[in-house]
């Protein structure tokens, strides 16, 4: 790779004097130069002794050259800008040495650059190109996400700074941390600067601190915190922690932003959420394709966010896809949408919302979890009682949200509320609940048994869950109404008695009985 001859003049740590504009030049390599070169190489930094420049023919060349100071030339220093491809060392220093550390320099950063892309490539993650760059910056350096929570640091480097090692023990910035950061209006410039944040002085630290915030696909994704304790500022200094930050944002744009794994099943469950017309044949033979099963049991988790305008989830669902157990996580309309497979030997979707805090801390949030469903084309439907279940239990139980871990809804648990309140939503969303299915399973029994159970259900409902006059009702002994119920408890997995199972078999008779979910 080429480097910055600003870096290059930073590792010499000698004095120096140039018209060049170090930040723009930039070489691949290095040579001596020699009496009989005639012509020179751009991509190429000469050294050599400043009287070896003078006779030669380098004046004309677009080519750089760091020379040493062998003939006291005050006048040339004095009218450097005579000489733009020039840079003359000015302090006493040995040619040899000095061509061995702009060697050295070169090949280091090379190396490193490359070791970096080969963690990039292999996904070693955000901590592995740190460790790679300990040594090279020799500065601590602090990797949050938008949230201020710390992904990565120089575990080896340590600093006496109160705020960063308050933010490694906590693993993120306090809630008075980030409200001064809003209060002084440091929020601001993060979310408009491109280039990288100097502060000289600051109202948290008394260090110097560079800070860039990578910007990808246009939204702030990460803060990269350089802290720099025993040194002032260099112009090359900040251009090695440039090439740092070009392999950080390499890999923000390949870990945060890649769909290799999930890419057809993520562009099946988005056609399915984004409505286009596909056919239930099509959707299995396109998940059958991919060898996802198109019929299994499965449950639609979303996650809300407070503030949906301004979060960027495709990282979180990178964490997911990558950490969390049987399920598959995609991006609709700025929520977290978690497709689940129920392995309930191994895990279930309780666990999961469990494990969602330790994802998303300290962004307040809600989850919404769905009835269980069979096929892969009932995403939509699933996705739906979600969102229902959402957009209903936060207004209804909003004082949940309060607590520290965030609140979890569950579509069967606010049923009759969504069913009252339902509004514009089809009736398609009701038909995997606990008041369709328990009407099914009633009819496919009473075909067996040879009794209309619903209607049994409806009498023993109708008179105040009293057994004798139900078999009054029915002519049929009180003994075998109680049979009858238990057996339909045991059946449905419930008991009659739970005001609000109760409440839901009152509703699916009268549902059942109109026809509305037929």
């Amino acid at each position: 790779m080429k480097v910055k001859l600003s870096i290059i003049l930073y590792k010499l740590q000698k004095r120096y004097v140039t018209c060049i504009s170090e930040s723009d030049k930039e070489v691949n390599s290095a040579n001596l130069i020699s009496s009989d070169t005639n012509s020179f190489n751009p991509d190429i930094l000469y050294v050599g002794n400043l009287s070896s420049y003078l006779a030669s023919d380098a004046t004309s060349t677009e080519a750089c050259f760091l020379c040493v100071d062998d003939v006291n030339r005050l006048d040339l220093k004095e009218n450097i800008i005579d000489y733009p491809n020039l840079v003359i060392l000015d302090e006493t220093a040995e040619l040899n040495g000095v061509f061995n550390n702009v060697i050295n320099t070169i090949l280091m950063v090379d190396n490193w650059n490359n070791a970096m892309q080969m963690a990039i490539f292999q996904n070693k993650g955000l901590q592995d190109l740190v460790d790679l760059s300990e040594d090279i910056i020799g500065e601590h350096i602090d990797i949050l996400d938008e949230n201020f929570k710390l992904l990565s640091y120089t575990k080896n480097i340590s600093t006496i700074d109160p705020l960063t090692n308050e933010l490694i023990e906590r693993g993120a910035h306090s809630k008075e941390v980030i409200e001064k950061f809003y209060f002084n209006r440091i929020i601001e410039e993060f979310e408009t600067s491109e280039d990288l944040i100097i502060v000289n002085e600051s109202p948290f630290t008394d260090f110097n601190v560079v800070i860039k915030v990578l910007h990808i696909n246009k939204c702030r994704e990460l803060f990269v915190v350089l802290l720099l304790d025993k040194h002032e500022i260099a112009k090359g200094y900040l251009d090695l922690f440039s090439i740092f930050l070009d392999n950080v944002d390499r890999y923000c744009i390949k870990a945060f932003y890649s769909t290799e794994e999930y890419g057809d099943l993520y562009n099946l469950i988005s056609d399915l959420l984004e409505g286009y017309k596909i056919t239930k044949e099509e959707a299995a033979s396109r998940a059958a394709f991919i060898n996802y099963p198109n019929k299994d049991g499965f449950i639609c988790v979303t996650v809300k966010f407070e503030d949906e305008t301004n979060i960027l989830i495709n990282r979180f669902i990178n964490i997911i896809n990558k950490n969390f157990y049987s399920c598959a996580a995609f991006a609709h309309k700025n929520r977290v949408v978690i497709i689940y497979f129920c392995d309930f030997e191994k895990n279930n979707a309780d666990e999961i919302c469990k494990r969602l805090n330790g994802v998303f801390f300290p962004l307040k949030y809600y989850v919404g979890v769905s009835n269980e469903f069979e096929y892969i084309w009932e995403v939509p439907i699933a996705y739906d009682q979600t969102a229902a279940v959402l957009e209903c239990a936060t207004k209804i139980d909003a004082k949940k949200a309060a607590g520290d871990e965030a609140p979890v809804y569950k579509f069967e648990d606010y049923f009759i509320e969504i069913f009252l309140f339902k509004g514009g939503i089809g009736k398609d969303i009701f038909k995997n609940a606990f008041m369709y299915k328990s009407m099914k399973q009633l009819e496919n029994a009473s075909l067996v048994k040879g009794i209309d159970l619903i209607n049994l259900l409806d009498v023993y409902f109708n008179n105040g869950c009293k057994a004798t006059d139900t078999g009054v009702v029915l002519n049929m002994h009180r003994n075998s109404v109680l049979y009858h119920i238990s057996k339909i408890e045991k059946m449905l997995g419930v008991s009659i008695e739970d005001p609000k199972v109760s409440l839901k078999l009152r509703l699916a008779i009268i549902v059942h009985n109109t026809g509305f979910l037929i």
